[in-house]
């Protein structure tokens, strides 16, 4: 809830949290807890650009449906690691994003 208020403008008080993810271990060896919530439909971001160049929206039906994610491997220090993206609207979404919207939908699709 932190880093959200820091990096995108949200805050807490605007946020309904619904649930947790379990830790995302991510490959420079951060551990990120997913934090999932409900916002009002009337909270506006406020970009701090020194963290996020921008922001976009994605749809939930979209990243629901299992066949816009592809799978593919990326090198990374030597070892080739599996990995998700998703591309939607020209905007391509990866790395830790990417793999904890897809533990979102294996929960909410309980699989």
């Amino acid at each position: 809830m932190r880093e959200t208020h820091e990096e995108v403008g949200i805050p807490p008080q605007s946020v309904a949290i619904i649930g947790y993810l379990p830790p995302m271990p991510t490959v420079t060896g951060y551990a990120v807890t997913p934090v999932v919530g409900l916002l009002s439909e009337d909270v506006s971001l406020q970009l701090d650009h020194t963290e996020v160049e921008y922001a976009f929206e994605v749809p939930l039906e979209f990243l629901l449906d299992s066949r816009n994610a592809r799978s593919l491997e990326r090198e990374y220090q030597g070892r080739r690691i599996p990995t998700v993206e998703f591309h939607f609207d020209g905007e391509r979404i990866w790395g830790a994003t990417a793999h904890i919207l897809v533990e979102l939908r294996k929960i909410l699709l309980k699989k």
